[in-house]
């Protein structure tokens, strides 16, 4: 059995975290040093909070939207997937604080997850109330008070785990996994499948508005000058030009799709390259 222990070591010219892994037997204990397995590990983590930071509100929505039906059975069904993405999200924001040395970062992660851990069972408790009384207006405002006070500590646990992240790794994780999805996207459009297509270009733009956020928030750090006005433009135009064309164009494929309309070659390779460079 191998146990990961990470540990700051320092010399007379530079001082870095190295990750000492151990053997665990009867008889003794073998002790290999392994310090560039470091920034290995720590792309790891930001790669599991790139995957579980992102819509992290859906599972939210469709337990409200089974309250808001009256549908106890589902209710208790989206509760499960609520609560396994609820602590989901704590796991994860613990992983991350475990790779980083700011300490008031930290605090700020392990409140929000503690204020998480302590509302997720109140949320489902008032999405139960109103799957019981799904017409009365008071369990129906009640569950609004929880779904906004849900959101509010997510976006606060979302911005507390950016904090404590390198951007440098968050983004080329990002666009490893948009270049990824990317890829499945195109797929499953020559193989004719809309709902794939619908879904993985949901995980693309998803991901494209964590960079937006990810990257604003990085910029209201430095002075503004002329590197921040440049970076701020890139933003813009993935905002305002480049993610609302990818979505127009997106739903034309699925809707061309699901009509079950033969594509003019032309025409595919143009919403194929856009689509890449998209």
């Amino acid at each position: 059995m191998y146990v990961y222990l990470c540990a700051a070591t320092s010399d007379q010219k530079q001082t870095s975290t190295s990750v000492k892994m151990y053997r665990e037997s009867s008889s003794s204990s073998e002790s290999i040093e392994c310090s560039y397995l470091t920034p290995i590990l720590r792309k790891a983590v930001v790669d599991h909070v790139s995957d579980t930071f992102v819509a992290t509100n859906v599972p939210l929505f469709a337990l409200i939207d089974a309250a808001r039906r009256g549908n106890t059975q589902l209710v208790e069904e989206t509760a499960q997937i609520f609560m396994e993405h609820a602590s989901k999200l704590i796991e994860v924001a613990n992983v991350a604080c475990s790779m980083s040395d700011q300490v008031e970062g930290i605090k700020l992660v392990r409140l929000a997850a503690m204020q998480i851990q302590h509302l997720s069972p109140q949320v489902v408790n008032a999405a139960r109330i109103l799957a019981a009384r799904s017409t009365s207006k008071v369990a129906l405002e009640n569950m609004d008070i929880f779904r906004d006070t849900w959101e509010k500590y997510v976006r606060l646990l979302t911005e507390a785990v950016d904090e404590i992240t390198t951007i440098e790794d968050f983004l080329a994780v990002s666009e490893n996994h948009i270049l990824e999805d990317i890829n499945l996207c195109i797929q499953a459009m020559v193989e004719r499948y809309p709902d794939r297509v619908d879904r993985t270009a949901g995980a693309i733009r998803g991901r494209s508005g964590r960079v937006i956020d990810v990257v604003t928030s990085e910029m209201e750090k430095y002075e503004p000058g002329e590197y921040t006005d440049s970076v701020m433009e890139s933003v813009r135009i993935l905002r305002d030009q480049i993610m609302p064309s990818f979505a127009e164009r997106i739903k034309i494929a699925i809707d061309t799709l699901r009509m079950k309309s033969t594509y003019d070659d032309g025409k595919y390779e143009l919403t194929e390259q856009e689509l890449i460079d998209a």
